[in-house]
């Protein structure tokens, strides 16, 4: 009998809603649709993500109902190296209105 994916469902304050993550997926979205599957969804990578941002937890102390913590810190990392994360954060910073965030200015 195969083994179930673990369901890894959540349901913090830090979670993305649904119109958020409409919003956010496309910015978030780098491999390509005919890549093979990922072993976590997307938006329980960005979900641990954010929630890592929201209450300063370590990466190690992640909750058990969240991805690896290897396994989030690899895709916020291919996030930062593709220019995503930062970009995204500001979009959606302003776009929902949770706080004041001015330009970004580019590292000289």
């Amino acid at each position: 009998m195969a083994e179930r994916p673990k369901d890894y469902s959540t349901h913090y304050p830090s979670d993305v809603s649904d119109e958020e993550w409409e919003f956010c997926a496309p910015y978030l979205t780098l491999m390509d649709p005919e890549a093979p599957q990922r072993l976590y969804p997307l938006r329980t990578l960005f979900n641990s993500l954010r929630y890592i941002a929201k209450t300063g937890v370590q990466w190690r102390y992640l909750p058990e109902n969240f991805p690896p913590y290897h396994a989030v810190y690899q895709q916020a990392q291919r996030w930062i190296r593709a220019g995503v994360l930062e970009p995204s954060r500001v979009i959606y910073a302003n776009y929902c209105g949770c706080c004041r965030i001015g330009p970004v200015i580019p590292a000289q």
